[in-house]
C-alpha cells in the first residue's frame, strides 16, 4: 500500500515535471518564431532595397 502510494506521487511529480518542461518548451517556441518573423521582415526590406538599388541602373 505505502508502495502504490509512493509510485503514484512519483508518477504525479513526473507528470508535473513533463508539463513544466512542455510549458517551458512551448514559450521558447513562441519566441523562436517571433525572431524568425522579425528576420524574415528584416530580410524582405534588405532584398527591396537591394532589387530598387539593381533596378534604377
Amino acid at each position: 500500500m505505502i508502495n502504490t502510494l509512493r509510485n503514484e506521487q512519483n508518477i504525479i511529480e513526473e507528470i508535473n515535471r513533463l508539463k513544466k518542461a512542455l510549458e517551458n518548451n512551448l514559450e521558447k517556441e513562441d519566441i523562436l518564431s517571433k525572431n524568425n518573423l522579425e528576420l524574415s521582415q528584416q530580410l524582405d526590406r534588405i532584398i527591396n532595397i537591394y532589387l530598387r538599388e539593381y533596378c534604377s541602373y
